[in-house]
């Protein structure tokens, strides 16, 4: 699936067919201006960085759980992935999902960092344009536009940030590295288990995930 057509089903669950998923900002939650954006995806990439400094796996996963809690709308990432099956979490097992999908996110992008190299440092990184996907509606998605050039590269990685305004802030929504879609691969991936074995199948899977990840790190689950 193309990058426009995924940006474009993202933008119609977000912010057109289903304005039910998404926190319904006022208009003094709405930050509109470039700068918020890019400080927020700055400070994403600023408390990321000094995360990975840790050497102890337990602490650096629990760190990067803190960073997708703080930064990261895992909300309606999590609904996204699981499409339609959102509806039947109700409140308990919603609750259990969120904090599980935090914790299988955190994992999958510390590992995503780590791939880059152990010294990856601000410099490493440019940060370019900060705009609204569409201009007529600055309460909806946003674009950061960044790239990575970690040590032993020829070319940068591209790294566009999805973000849209909530109470106040920015929460990032979504993160294309290299021009592949974190929620959209996650989606596709997850579809066919959905469809065969249900909600309570993907919840199963995706609890083993983490029990893995804890028990990999040398601890249960928190």
């Amino acid at each position: 699936m193309t990058h426009t057509v995924c940006t474009f089903l993202l933008f119609c669950v977000l912010g057109g067919l289903a304005p039910s998923l998404i926190h319904a900002a006022s208009e003094q939650d709405i930050p509109m201006n470039r700068s918020s954006a890019a400080v927020c995806v700055r400070s994403t990439v600023t408390t990321a960085l000094s995360y990975l400094k840790q050497t102890d796996r337990r602490t650096r996963q629990q760190l990067f759980e803190r960073l997708i809690h703080t930064f990261f709308d895992i909300k309606n990432m999590g609904d996204y992935i699981i499409g339609r099956h959102a509806e039947n979490l109700g409140v308990d097992r919603r609750s259990s999902y969120e904090k599980t999908m935090t914790a299988y996110t955190a994992f999958l992008y510390l590992s995503k960092f780590d791939s880059y190299g152990k010294n990856l440092t601000l410099s490493n990184f440019t940060f370019g344009r900060a705009y609204p996907l569409r201009a007529d509606k600055p309460q909806g998605l946003w674009v950061v536009k960044t790239t990575l050039l970690p040590e032993g590269y020829a070319a940068p990685v591209t790294l566009d940030w999805y973000l849209h305004p909530q109470n106040g802030t920015f929460r990032i929504i979504d993160v294309y590295i290299a021009g592949i879609s974190f929620v959209q691969t996650k989606r596709e991936e997850f579809k066919t288990l959905l469809r065969e074995g249900g909600l309570e199948a993907f919840l199963q899977k995706i609890q083993m995930t983490v029990s893995q990840v804890y028990r990999d790190c040398g601890g249960g689950n928190s």
